[in-house]
């Protein structure tokens, strides 16, 4: 009975889970789609750019646009790392990403804040060397 027990719990978990990171990469597309479309107010309401300690929401937003003048569009974009530090009443997580945009292939990352329902963005940033944007994982993260 307890085995039994033990394997809904850890079902239960894994849904649970799945559900917080699909809901993630709802909001981790909307933003993308909104930068492919040059919808940069869109893409900054996704944000929480209270919490940005380099920019305000006018910066984020040319920050935006200057990211796609230089980069170019953005013809597609693949998650290759997620990192979800999930607590009691508020979750993190971190979401890198492989973009391929018109001048050249780059590297990106997406930090979320959850708290219950709400999902906002809290970080991003970008290079073109992927060791500049993906964390060195520790050993008890390995």
């Amino acid at each position: 009975m307890k085995m039994k027990l033990f394997g809904v719990i850890v079902v239960l978990f894994l849904i649970a889970g799945c559900g917080l990171e699909s809901r993630i990469d709802s909001v981790a597309d909307s933003f993308y789609k909104n930068l492919q479309s040059d919808n940069y107010e869109a893409a900054t309401a996704l944000a929480d750019t209270s919490n940005f300690e380099s920019f305000t929401k006018e910066e984020f937003i040319q920050w935006l646009k200057d990211r796609n003048r230089y980069w170019g569009k953005i013809k597609s974009y693949k998650r290759y790392l997620t990192d979800i530090d999930e607590g009691d009443s508020l979750s993190m997580a971190r979401f890198n990403y492989l973009v391929v945009s018109e001048r050249d292939t780059i590297y990106e990352f997406l930090e979320f804040e959850i708290k219950g329902e709400d999902i906002k963005i809290v970080s991003y940033g970008f290079s073109p060397e992927k060791e500049d944007v993906t964390p060195i994982m520790t050993d008890e993260k390995k």
